[in-house]
């Protein structure tokens, strides 16, 4: 494992065990642990979770998921404060990461926070392919980019369309969830971050692309995506504070203007 993977002495020290108890448990099927996410492409901070992706030779067996079930609590429980509670990532066969293809079957993921293990699509994506191959920090085995292919501009920008669309409508029909300002923060930074996906080909960090949006988009919504980036700070308090009513009434407005900039409609 790389000596300081991150900044954080206490995370370093999770995510060494996190690579210990795997490799424990897991032994040769074991292709290379990584980090990927936030922490991968620049702004990780105290209050980011810490994405990962475990990739293994062969589909983890129906035995094998109570032990990492096991195992993931141990460390939930084990090691006191408050990196080993944020972690979250997807046991990922070498063959499915490779390059993304129709009809793969679910990942084991475990959520930010969870110690159980679930079937899951969340990073069965190009987003999560080209963070890793770009800049996926590995805790274990070789480079990412031996593992995974090159991911297109154009391929990136359609996914990432594709997710402003269906994404959005979601948001749109419980738009009750903008309350919280976790979720309506998440929001706001996260269609920050595609339309410039979209503008470059690339994925940016959430700070980068926040800090981008108040450069280039229309001047009545830079204060709105400040406060936005600012509501990060203690995202995962346990009593999460409501949104202020003003910019809860603005997202959904600022979700289809994101849209419309890219060309596409709400």
């Amino acid at each position: 494992m790389m000596n300081k993977p991150t900044p954080y002495p206490e995370l370093n020290f999770v995510l060494q065990e996190l690579v210990n108890r795997e490799l424990d448990i897991l032994r040769e099927n074991v292709v290379g642990i990584y980090i990927q996410g936030s922490f991968a492409v620049g702004d990780g901070d105290e209050d980011s979770d810490i994405d990962v992706v475990v990739v293994i030779h062969e589909q983890l067996s129906d035995e094998i998921v109570p032990t990492l079930n096991q195992m993931h609590q141990a460390l939930h429980d084990d090691i006191e404060g408050y990196w080993s509670k944020h972690l979250e990532g997807s046991y990922f066969p070498a063959n499915l990461l490779k390059t993304l293809t129709p009809n793969q079957p679910l990942l084991h993921y475990f959520d930010n926070g969870s110690t159980t293990l679930e079937l899951d699509d969340h990073d069965n994506t190009l987003v999560v392919r080209w963070c890793m191959r770009e800049y996926g920090i590995a805790l274990y085995g070789p480079p990412a980019t031996s593992l995974i292919d090159e991911v297109s501009a154009d391929a990136l920008k359609d996914e990432v369309r594709e997710v402003m669309v269906e994404w959005g409508k979601q948001l749109l029909a419980n738009q009750e969830g903008f309350n919280g300002r976790w979720r309506q923060s998440s929001a706001v930074v996260s269609y920050c971050r595609m339309v410039h996906t979209l503008e470059t080909g690339r994925v940016h960090s959430k700070l980068a692309s926040t800090m981008w949006a108040k450069e280039n988009m229309a001047p009545e919504w830079h204060d709105f995506i400040q406060r936005a980036q600012d509501n990060r700070k203690g995202q995962f308090l346990s009593i999460r504070p409501l949104n202020h009513p003003e910019d809860t009434k603005r997202t959904p407005d600022f979700l289809k203007y994101c849209c419309a900039l890219v060309g596409e409609q709400l």
